[in-house]
């Protein structure tokens, strides 16, 4: 699903398979309203020192992009197109999940299927 969506293993790692996953992922879906570093770590409870070690790492990967308001010099972060396209994925992994969990075992194969080659 990541690789047809155009992302590789290391996103996948970045976000699923690492210490951080989680926080990062979270990041993403504060991010789509723009927010500077004290607000993501006031909403999602995490120190800003975590916050801004997520944040580059988000911003390496290219799913962030940082703003700089020129009046109040404040930086906001935004979701990137890519990082937009990527929660979409992650959402719909989810919705896939909470539907597989719901079947039973004989109807669990055919929804997968179904998804995909939709």
């Amino acid at each position: 699903m990541f690789r047809n969506a155009g992302f590789d293993k290391d996103v996948f790692r970045l976000l699923l398979r690492t210490k951080g996953g989680n926080s990062r992922v979270k990041l993403l879906k504060a991010l789509l309203s723009p927010k500077d570093r004290s607000m993501l770590s006031k909403e999602l409870g995490l120190d800003w020192k975590a916050v801004n070690r997520h944040l580059k790492l988000l911003q390496e990967f290219g799913l962030i992009r940082e703003e700089v308001n020129i009046k109040t010099s404040m930086r906001l972060f935004t979701l990137s197109k890519i990082g937009e396209m990527l929660l979409n994925v992650l959402e719909n992994m989810e919705e896939l999940e909470k539907e597989y969990n719901n079947q039973s075992v004989g109807n669990r194969a055919e929804t997968i299927r179904s998804r995909i080659t939709s």
